[in-house]
């Protein structure tokens, strides 16, 4: 057998959460909104990331825009020009933090989940964005998974494809039917798009989280009896979908009041709290 390329992420040697674009970047959102608040504009986004991101450090949509930036191209060409990624899931897995900072306020997480994905994605890519802000600011502070789901959908353009996709996702989650008869609905109506694609793993979140409704009446509830990875003990909606893992069910650990390290957890946290990051003013490591 191989050695693992990463002995230090084994169970037993890990010491810290290692670094990570999924972490990065609502890192990065953290520091902006301390330092701009709600008056965030993307080129205050686009001069972080010059700032504090090491180009190495992006990928996919994010890359695209990082180049156009270079380029000196303004946005919105930042997300348009030469970047046929704009529309996958990169801004979505990125504003979460636009919600956790705006608890209760859905519209005015999005508005600057807006204002982060414009730099670098478009259309659905961009809705994914304000619909995942809007899902943690309503998280916070709602009782009820249905109630959190609805002022997500509440952000999001009603004629778009994403406003069709989560409605299909939602309405399977709520069908009671077999995750695998579920997933294969999802599938054929969503598996032409590519496996990071903003439509999909939308559409699967959204399934998740409506599954957990029927099971907890209540967004506590759900919190001290549902894995991060979805579902529950008899619905692992996420990750049996097969596409996003490390951009959908993280995620939506906090969207659905999960937290494997948080206050009351029965699990254990071998990372210790701290992260790893390049982003961070002052060292690599917080």
């Amino acid at each position: 057998m191989e050695p693992p390329q990463r002995p230090d992420l084994l169970e037993e040697t890990i010491d810290g959460m290692p670094e990570d674009d999924d972490l990065n970047f609502p890192m990065l959102a953290l520091d902006l909104l301390e330092v701009h608040g709600d008056a965030l504009t993307t080129d205050d986004v686009a001069l972080a990331w010059l700032a504090n991101l090491p180009a190495g450090r992006v990928f996919t949509a994010e890359r695209a825009a990082y180049r156009n930036l270079l380029d000196a191209r303004p946005v919105p060409q930042t997300a348009t020009h030469h970047n046929p990624f704009r529309e996958w899931i990169g801004a979505l897995i990125r504003t979460d933090a636009f919600g956790w900072a705006h608890p209760g306020d859905p519209l005015t997480a999005a508005r600057l989940a807006w204002t982060d994905a414009r730099l670098s994605h478009t259309r659905n890519g961009l809705y994914g964005a304000m619909w995942a802000a809007a899902l943690c600011s309503a998280s916070v502070v709602a009782d009820d998974v249905r109630a959190v789901l609805d002022a997500a959908d509440g952000v999001v353009p009603p004629g778009s494809r994403l406003a069709a996709a989560v409605a299909l996702g939602r309405e399977l989650g709520d069908s009671g039917r077999p995750v695998t008869d579920a997933l294969d609905v999802l599938h054929a109506e969503l598996g032409r798009h590519h496996w990071v694609h903003t439509l999909n793993n939308a559409a699967l979140i959204a399934f998740a989280l409506a599954g957990v409704a029927p099971v907890a009446p209540t967004w506590g509830a759900a919190s001290r009896s549902r894995s991060p990875a979805g579902g529950t003990p008899t619905r692992p909606a996420r990750p049996w979908g097969r596409w996003s893992a490390a951009c959908a069910a993280p995620p939506r650990s906090p969207r659905s009041g999960l937290s494997p390290c948080g206050a009351g957890s029965p699990r254990r946290c071998p990372a210790g709290r701290r992260v790893t990051s390049r982003t961070w003013r002052g060292g690599p490591a917080r």
